[in-house]
């Protein structure tokens, strides 16, 4: 993993287990990626305010490509936004309600599930009565929370 200043705080802090942008790379964001798929309206379309702290708890994908693309466009989208992050990438079964439970007691004002079903449900298993909101990114085979969401794939 490749730390920042540290963990994430409010304070600007973050760390991130993605392959970094190089220095002028262009940044291929979420709301790009999203309108590349017929039907899909960008996220730039939804008005809201961003968090200030966000967890994102990724569960890694066959392809290392794939996986770090797609940590590559959410860290673009969250610095566009001027957001703290962390992502962390899962490891096995549980790993999900360990790192959200850590976002937690470090401060997340939001957590972001990158995943299938099972890594939603692990995630949202800590985020229980605590208020905290979920993002959700459906990257497994069924997605079918996700589906029944509305949520496009």
């Amino acid at each position: 993993m490749r730390e920042g200043e540290g963990s994430m705080s409010r304070r600007g802090r973050y760390t991130i287990e993605a392959t970094p942008l190089p220095t002028g790379a262009p940044c291929v964001t979420l709301s790009a990626m999203a309108t590349q798929r017929a039907g899909v309206p960008a996220l730039d379309a939804t008005p809201w305010a961003p968090p200030a702290a966000v967890g994102v708890v990724m569960k890694p994908f066959r392809s290392r490509a794939a996986t770090d693309a797609l940590a590559r466009a959410l860290e673009c989208e969250l610095r566009r936004w001027g957001v703290v992050y962390e992502l962390v990438r899962t490891r096995g079964p549980g790993d999900a309600t360990d790192l959200a439970r850590r976002f937690l007691t470090d401060g997340a004002d939001a957590l972001v599930a990158v995943g299938g079903d099972g890594t939603v449900a692990e995630v949202l298993s800590a985020l229980v009565g605590t208020g905290v909101p979920l993002g959700i990114v459906p990257r497994g085979t069924g997605n079918q929370l996700a589906m029944n969401l509305g949520i496009p794939k």
